[in-house]
């Protein structure tokens, strides 16, 4: 995956690079149903990490360390349209809420400069899902 940053720096990560600084996730869902009305919410947390050492110079050593924490919840409520033997179609509206905390630490010999953010994101959903047992 590739995106451009503020500044227009292009930036790729693959997904095997996401996985490998990779330090903690949790991921959890629930949803109840009492036809024709359904409630949902799910929920997603993840701790990403990376720090690497070098020397600029004989003696100078250089240190940088960035981390990612982000979560994001959501919660909504869902109605069906078509109830057959088959198939069930569910329109739904809901809230999604994300939280991104990014800090980047960089030490050059003795002194070090520590930059972080945080982003704070609402978002409105809208949706139509289907289930059907025919498969």
């Amino acid at each position: 995956m590739g995106d451009n940053t503020s500044t227009g720096e292009n930036v790729e990560m693959s997904f095997a690079d996401v996985v490998d600084k990779l330090d903690f996730t949790l991921v959890g869902a629930i949803e109840a149903r009492k036809r024709p009305v359904a409630l949902f919410g799910d929920a997603l947390y993840l701790n990403l990490s990376e720090g690497r050492n070098a020397a600029v110079g004989p003696g100078i050593p250089v240190t940088a360390d960035a981390n990612v924490k982000g979560a994001a919840f959501t919660f909504g409520t869902g109605r069906d349209f078509s109830l057959t033997g088959n198939l069930n179609l569910n329109g739904f509206v809901g809230l999604r809420h994300a939280i991104l905390d990014t800090s980047a630490n960089i030490a050059v010999g003795g002194g070090s400069q520590r930059a972080n953010d945080t982003l704070r994101n609402w978002d409105a959903i809208i949706g139509l899902r289907g289930t059907s047992e025919t498969f």
